[in-house]
């Protein structure tokens, strides 16, 4: 992360899988996973593995993780991705694959969520700077 703006978003969760730091994020589905009570929720309610849609898209691996451990994941910050097709300054960002982003440019054609926005500008297969946010 090169930026939180001095209020970090993070919360930790439990890997469901191994995972390595600067991935994208997804949440486990699970039913029922927590109760009313606020005194009832751990860490391990919340399960996360590597993201392959944007569509449930959550945040970003702060660090390497060994299934069954916890993780620290980023929702909102700027970071350093890579840039699966040419992005330009100020343009929406998708997720591309599973690690990269690219354009967001016309959301009747994507299934996926606009989880960021590029901050400099990154040819494809380089990177760039971007806001990203869940």
């Amino acid at each position: 992360m090169l930026n939180d703006f001095g209020n970090p978003k993070v919360f930790s969760a439990k890997a469901i899988e191994a995972l390595s730091g600067g991935w994208f994020l997804s949440a486990s589905g699970a039913v029922n996973a927590v109760s009313s009570g606020a005194d009832s929720f751990a860490t391990e309610d919340i399960i996360v593995y590597h993201c392959t849609n944007g569509s449930n898209y959550v945040g970003i691996a702060l660090g390497k993780a060994e299934s069954g451990a916890k993780v620290a994941v980023a929702t909102d910050g700027m970071f350093i991705v890579r840039c699966g097709s040419n992005v330009f300054a100020g343009q929406k960002l998708a997720m591309q694959g599973t690690d990269a982003v690219e354009a967001y440019e016309n959301p009747a054609t994507y299934s996926g969520n606009f989880i960021g926005r590029a901050i400099t500008q990154g040819t494809s297969g380089n990177f760039c700077v971007a806001l990203m946010y869940a």
